[in-house]
């Protein structure tokens, strides 16, 4: 093939645009701190970086198969190119062995011959009723068929040992890399990666990525001279369908998600007209809001307006209420982006509870806002809070909690977690 021709499908546009707004979407939550510390936690666990890494390899298949072309045909020198009808893929031209070498019809995987009886000519014998001869699955063997089970575990083998090979390498590249960011040895940061205390789940990527490797690496190998999967009726190698169906399964995969899982913004966010930035509130806003000065003018609209509307309200508040509001404004605005988001996801599994869980949960923080500030500390350094003279271990106050460094109690959080609609 001395050219081609460039294809776009429809199909490849969709995959293409959601692989560039995915770019979009990481560079977006790389300037983002909440969004980034919540994917920090993503990335720290295990099964879910394993998982990961199986599906890019997924993508990975399915995106080279997104690269459509017509081969160029023969023509004398001089002739206005021509291409070719067939439509191909990257795939198919890394996969040119298995998409070419059909036999006649169906064949069990690391067959020599076909799967059925037919009537064939031997020589020396006439015509006799025989497995026929495969044309390219175990055609190296020659007349050596009963070599089968020899050389498939002598390939898997010698694969096996350079795929362990090229994984000591990328093992090794990861250590380094990381030993220089963290101005470590790499005896250090490779132990580091094994017992998991990295900020990212490497160790589950690099053994997923072994696994991987030690059964691909050996099938595809392997594939070049068997069909290891055999053949359909048709005689076309079963493997090279699979892999071409990984396409399809993306496609059908990410025209499910959106009806599925997607949630459109409500009424309430797309209908809020825009909300004053900070330079332009009033004086008495200005004072009563004071706490979120810094945070104004990166909120959205809705919150801007939530806000303002508790600022309408405030001068008709009682002092305490007016209190509550003003340490609940200074205690969210005192929390980092990612202890922000680390409330936001506490507050949406507390609205998963049941009524008798919120009701128990609700019953320890008041048994906890009843200790005095000694015993508060000792339970958010995980020790057991004294007991009161005369208290028996039957009548003393349930308080098993799970306590933060935040002097912030869950019901506050939540209330302006509530009103300031984040």
């Amino acid at each position: 093939m001395s050219g081609f021709q460039v294809v776009v499908l429809w199909s490849d546009i969709l995959i293409w645009l959601l692989v560039v707004a995915g770019i979009g979407l990481s560079i977006f939550i790389s300037r983002n701190e909440p969004l980034l510390a919540a994917w920090r936690r993503v990335g720290a666990n295990r099964i879910g970086m394993a998982s990961a890494t199986v599906l890019l390899v997924f993508i990975g298949i399915g995106l080279l198969d997104s690269l459509h072309y017509r081969a160029q045909l023969e023509s004398k020198p001089g002739q206005t190119a021509r291409y070719g009808i067939e439509v191909l893929s990257a795939l198919d031209a890394l996969l040119t062995p298995l998409r070419t070498q059909n036999e006649k019809t169906y064949s069990a995987p690391f067959a020599t011959r076909l799967f059925a009886k037919e009537t064939i000519d031997v020589a020396g014998k006439g015509s006799v009723r025989d497995y026929p001869r495969l044309k390219f699955g175990g055609k190296h063997l020659g007349d050596h068929e009963d070599q089968v089970e020899n050389d498939v575990s002598h390939q898997v083998f010698r694969m096996s040992i350079l795929t362990l090979l090229a994984w000591g390498i990328l093992l090794a590249l990861v250590t380094t890399l990381l030993a220089r960011r963290a101005s470590a040895v790499n005896t250090a940061i490779l132990a580091k990666i094994w017992r998991g205390e990295t900020g990212f789940a490497w160790n589950a990527v690099l053994i997923t990525l072994g696994l991987i490797g030690l059964f691909l690496v050996p099938l595809l190998s392997l594939s070049s001279q068997y069909h290891v999967f055999g053949t359909d009726k048709v005689g076309q190698d079963v493997l090279y369908q699979i892999l071409k169906s990984v396409r399809t399964g993306l496609i059908i995969g990410l025209a499910m998600a959106g009806p599925l899982h997607a949630e459109p913004p409500t009424t309430a966010v797309l209908g809020t007209p825009p909300q004053p930035g900070w330079s332009l509130l009033s004086t008495p806003q200005k004072i009563i809001l004071a706490p979120l000065a810094g945070d104004w003018d990166q909120m959205d609209n809705l919150r801007r307006k939530k806000w303002l509307g508790i600022a309408e309200r405030f001068p008709k508040m009682t002092p305490d209420e007016q209190g509550r509001i003003q340490e609940r404004m200074r205690e969210w605005a005192a929390l980092t982006p990612a202890q922000r988001a680390k409330v936001r996801d506490s507050y949406k599994e507390f609205n998963q509870l049941d009524a008798d869980k919120k009701k128990a949960v609700k019953d320890k923080w008041t048994a906890y806002s009843k200790l005095s500030e000694e015993e508060k500390a000792l339970l958010r350094q995980g020790k057991p809070a004294p007991k009161a003279a005369g208290q028996t271990q039957n009548s003393a106050p349930n308080t098993e909690l799970t306590v933060t460094n935040s002097s912030t109690p869950p019901n506050k959080i939540e209330s302006a977690t509530k009103s300031d609609g984040q």
